[in-house]
């Protein structure tokens, strides 16, 4: 599985949606979660200069390499 991570002004997050359903920025493969930043750049999040989408493996996540 693979999770989304967006760099903001104000630092990384993976926190996407209503925070209700853990799964829910979780994706099969790449390619499907580079389409689901896509189509979030096209409804304005991540799109700001600056914005960074970053597709990481979720078993990963918990590697602080990921974001330094």
């Amino acid at each position: 599985m693979f999770t989304l991570l967006l760099l903001t002004r104000h630092g990384w997050t993976d926190i996407l949606g209503h925070g209700v359903d853990h799964g829910a920025n979780e994706w099969p493969t790449i390619q499907a979660a580079e389409a689901a930043a896509n189509e979030l750049r096209e409804v304005g999040v991540g799109d700001r200069p600056g914005d960074e989408w970053r597709v990481v493996s979720t078993a990963d996540l918990d590697s602080y390499t990921l974001v330094a």
